[in-house]
């Protein structure tokens, strides 16, 4: 017996299903979350106005989707944090928060 589909609301029909960054937008919006997206250098320099503006020492790091691509450009955030003092590398803090 198959499935019926519910048809979508019109809501859900405002953005293409796979255009960029439309999940991030989605989830990032309805969680209340703080959505950077750009190059290693732009989401470095948007947390660096977060920090300048709220004082904020901590930040998560939470993608969308967890394929190796996002996390290795994730990593490349760290060296800019790096040189602008607000982010220094486990091994060199003894491997402490």
């Amino acid at each position: 017996m198959a499935r019926s589909r519910r048809p979508r609301s019109r809501s859900s029909r405002s953005h293409a299903p796979n255009a960029p960054g439309t999940t991030a937008r989605t989830l990032g919006l309805a969680c209340g979350s703080k959505v950077l997206v750009g190059s290693p250098e732009t989401v470095a320099e948007q947390l660096l106005d977060l920090h300048r503006e709220t004082g904020v020492r901590g930040f998560m790091f939470l993608p969308v989707m967890y394929d190796a691509e996002q996390i290795q450009l994730m990593g490349e955030v760290f060296p800019y944090l790096q040189k602008a003092n607000v982010w220094t590398p486990p091994a060199e803090r003894g491997w402490s928060w």
